[in-house]
């Protein structure tokens, strides 16, 4: 593990798949640990999980610990006594680090892979940041035991739900590429779940028709709030043709300004925007999305800038300043593989670099579950006949803004009341926003102490502490 990745782990709160300790040590307890993080970070599709010495659970300070893991128990090494309980035999590693000149000691621990991690016979799973036996959630057990059989749902793993897919447009260009295409196509390329011939969601993607669309809203002003120009909509085709459509679109709104100040010889021009920059902002999106829910990228234009959000977060043991760096992680990595293979991206990482040479690293905003990129204007640009933007339109926008968004927390908070169990995807038919929108106003609504989760995110409940 390298310390910038360490860093990351410790800037994030106990959850079912870090826990923080300075320098605890009940050695049989540790063991029921290791069951519970293992256990939980298979059910979350975390490759590891982490019990981390040094640091403070409440505030996540760095203090130092002076805990040893080259111990004896009972004449015992303590790896050998914790391996020895362990079933089956997980490779989990202890090590040292040093940040801030403080010694800090990791046990990294493998997440649970086939069958569930046991020690002493039992097994464990996280609620929250504390460890239960998993018996005493069956639920949970049943919904962990399908992860352990069929892996942690992915575009590779879960089957599309159309079966009769054709993939005309996505030889076409194999073939413009110079690419033989032989019998073996769809399974060269992984289009079916593993070990059978079913269709999986990489396979639904990709194919000549689907359900799958990408929006390009174009708006007026600075914000959502402001009136909408136009909006257009992309897709129910080979994702890769839509990617091409959605670049022209854009490409189509890069006009150019002839700049004639402090002019010597001739004229300067100024485009939009850096195309460039666009093109592996689109690119990213796609290749990095999380399609598992089949939600696109959204694409907003705006008077000043164009945003391009993709859903999911980070991938697993990527770091912000390796992605930062360019040290390119992808989702997933048979949908990278393809877009490889056609040369229409490469696994350089240069497109992030090169974004952030251009506009600097600011332009990329990293959340929990999404990633957007916004690529700036060089002027400001008009649609249509819809005026410039001002400060007075503003003020009365935010106060609109504002009066929705307490209206969109009650809808949620009622609802919530009504139903203790809804899911996100209820929500969504019942408010008509969008999957992200939900996911903040939940947050903001926790946050708040208004609502609390009790329970894990697929078996768990929500519970009202407080009326809006």
């Amino acid at each position: 593990m390298e310390n910038d990745y360490l860093i990351e782990l410790i800037k994030n709160n106990e959850c079912e798949w870090i826990e923080f300790k300075v320098n605890w040590l009940e050695p049989y307890e540790l063991g029921c640990y290791i069951s519970a993080l293992s256990n939980s970070a298979a059910e979350l599709g975390e490759d590891y999980a982490y019990f981390i010495w040094g640091i403070e659970d409440k505030t996540q300070k760095i203090v130092g610990t002076n805990f040893k893991y080259n111990i004896d128990i009972n004449h015992e090494p303590l790896k050998h006594y914790l391996a020895r309980l362990l079933t089956p035999s997980i490779a989990f590693s202890f090590d040292t680090f040093f940040i801030e000149d403080k010694r800090i000691v990791c046990l990294t621990i493998p997440a649970a892979r086939r069958v569930f991690t046991e020690f002493d016979k039992n097994r464990y799973i996280r609620i929250g940041s504390s460890k239960e036996l998993l018996r005493k959630y069956p639920e949970r057990e049943i919904d962990l035991a399908v992860i352990l059989k069929q892996g942690y749902p992915s575009i590779i793993n879960t089957p599309s739900k159309n079966q009769s897919l054709h993939f005309s447009q996505l030889k076409s260009y194999y073939l413009a590429k110079g690419i033989e295409i032989n019998k073996s196509f769809e399974e060269n390329l992984n289009l079916y779940i593993p070990n059978s011939k079913k269709y999986n969601e990489l396979a639904y993607i990709l194919s000549d028709e689907n359900d799958l669309t990408c929006r390009v809203s174009i708006f007026s002003g600075i914000n959502k709030a402001d009136e909408q120009y136009s909006l257009n909509e992309f897709g129910r085709k080979c994702i890769l043709i839509t990617i091409d459509q959605i670049i022209l679109f854009l490409e189509s709104l890069n006009i150019t300004k002839l700049e004639e100040s402090n002019r010597l010889v001739e004229r300067r021009e100024i485009s939009l925007f850096n195309s460039s920059c666009l093109r592996e902002a689109i690119l990213n999106a796609f290749i990095h999305n999380d399609w598992v829910d089949l939600n696109s990228p959204m694409i907003s234009v705006f008077y000043n800038r164009i945003e391009i959000l993709s859903y999911g977060s980070l991938p697993n043991k990527q770091t912000i300043s390796g992605f930062f760096a360019g040290k390119s992680k992808p989702r997933c990595t048979e949908l990278a593989e393809i877009f490889l293979q056609l040369r229409i991206s490469e696994r350089s990482g240069r497109g992030v670099t090169k974004i952030v040479e251009t506009y600097g690293k600011d332009v990329i905003d990293i959340q929990e579950d999404y990633i957007k990129v916004t690529i700036p204007f060089a002027f400001d640009r008009e649609f249509g006949r819809i005026s410039k933007y001002d400060n007075s339109n503003q003020e009365i926008s935010k106060q609109d803004i504002s009066t929705k968004r307490e209206k969109n927390k009650k809808i949620i908070l009622s609802e919530l009341k009504n139903n203790d169990s809804i899911t996100t995807n209820d929500l969504i038919k019942i408010t008509n926003l969008k999957k992200t929108s939900i996911q903040n106003y939940l947050k903001e609504l926790t946050q708040d102490n208004y609502i609390e989760r009790v329970g894990s995110n697929k078996s768990g409940h929500w519970r009202v502490l407080k009326n809006l």
